[in-house]
């Protein structure tokens, strides 16, 4: 009954109480039914409810590896500090524990194992019971997988990109099939296909026809393969290759990079080197047997004429006059220094051959002079008249 009395307010106030009664009963029964069905969850959870009670589910006990005393502790707080113990940022920070128990805006944080390569994400968010907030919940889904697709894909990416940026041919090869699965813009420039008609095809199909079934880093077991080999491009033309192959993991799978460089120009100023040196030696062939027939045809008459000046000049062959004497004493010394100029271009095939030695010799100035005055005596008479 209504009234203004005190026992109208002692009647409200037993009524208040019994309501809130109620209502906690009414909490209770709900968590009771909540953390039943947590364990059918796929993530970790963890409720930290206002009335102290604290609910986890096997699936967040086992991952972040919460102990039995630390459960009996029956602290979210002491919870959440285990858990930065043992996970960081991914950058190398820790993740502060107010932004883990932050639950106005439903944050999202990632977190990183530190003692493996798990990757969890970490949510949380406020309990709800007729519009009033009874606790909050914590839920953790392992994202380990999503994180490695996402870092292959960035691998794939840059992989891609370093590929297109190579400037030598470059294909990426199914270890254990032997099938092209990627190739860069030079090797379809330089097979004559689009990427599309390369992909799935035999490797043989294209580079090193001989070497089917015995592939020196498939079958025969070597690390590095860096030699000339063949390209065949659509039309079926043989161009020579300098090739490198590197196997290399992705993903537990294992490919092969092989990268080539054309040779064409190579091989092209190779020849052309080939084909000059047979010149120069041919032209070489020629010069010796110039030389040898000057040696012969030239020294042998030399001599000859030397020789019968001297005689003359001995009076040998009879008297004769003193300018007689000066003038095939002339004959003499011009014969001479003949004689040596063609001997010193015999040297010289000496001197290619590195048979040529080197010899130090006295020899008096003034002769040499005087040998000269004589050479070009007759050339000054000449020139004078």
């Amino acid at each position: 009954m209504e009234g203004k009395d005190e026992v109208s307010d002692l009647a409200g106030n037993i009524n208040s109480m019994l309501k809130a009664l109620e209502d906690k009963e009414e909490v209770l029964k709900n968590l009771d039914i909540i953390e039943s069905s947590l364990e059918s969850m796929n993530a970790g959870i963890m409720i930290d409810c206002k009335n102290s009670r604290v609910i986890m589910n096997n699936k967040f006990i086992e991952m972040w590896k919460i102990s039995a005393d630390l459960i009996s502790q029956n602290s979210a707080a002491k919870v959440i500090e285990h858990i930065i113990s043992q996970a960081g940022d991914g950058s190398g920070g820790t993740v502060k524990i107010k932004k883990l128990q932050r639950v106005s805006d439903r944050d999202q944080v990632t977190l990183y194992l530190k003692n493996n390569e798990a990757v969890y994400d970490w949510d949380a968010g406020p309990l709800l019971q007729n519009g009033k907030m009874i606790g909050t919940v914590y839920c953790t889904t392992d994202i380990t997988s999503v994180k490695l697709r996402e870092l292959e894909e960035e691998n794939k990416k840059r992989l891609e990109t370093v590929l297109a940026s190579i400037i030598s041919g470059v294909v990426l090869i199914d270890a254990e099939t032997s099938t092209i699965v990627d190739a860069n813009p030079i090797a379809e420039e330089m097979i004559g296909l689009p990427k599309e008609k390369i992909i799935g095809k035999l490797c043989h199909h294209f580079i090193c026809p001989a070497d089917k079934g015995k592939c020196p880093i498939r079958d025969l077991g070597a690390k590095v393969d860096r030699s000339e080999r063949v390209l065949i491009n659509k039309d079926g033309n043989r161009i020579p290759i300098l090739k490198s192959v590197v196997p290399i993991t992705i993903s537990d799978k294992i490919y092969f990079v092989e990268s080539f460089v054309d040779l064409t120009r190579i091989k092209q100023a190779e020849e052309s080197l080939i084909q000059s040196k047979i010149t120069a030696e041919t032209a070489n062939r020629a010069k010796s047997e110039f030389l040898a027939t000057m040696s012969h045809e030239l020294r042998t008459p030399l001599n000859s004429v030397i020789g019968f000046a001297d005689l003359m000049i001995a009076g040998n062959a009879g008297e004769i006059s003193e300018k007689q004497k000066r003038f095939l004493g002339n004959i003499s010394i011009s014969g001479k220094h003949l004689l040596a100029l063609i001997n010193n271009i015999l040297d010289i095939s000496k001197i290619e051959a590195g048979k040529m030695e080197l010899s130090f010799e006295t020899f008096a100035v003034t002769e040499t002079f005087n040998e000269v005055k004589q050479l070009i005596s007759p050339l000054v008479e000449k020139k004078r008249t």
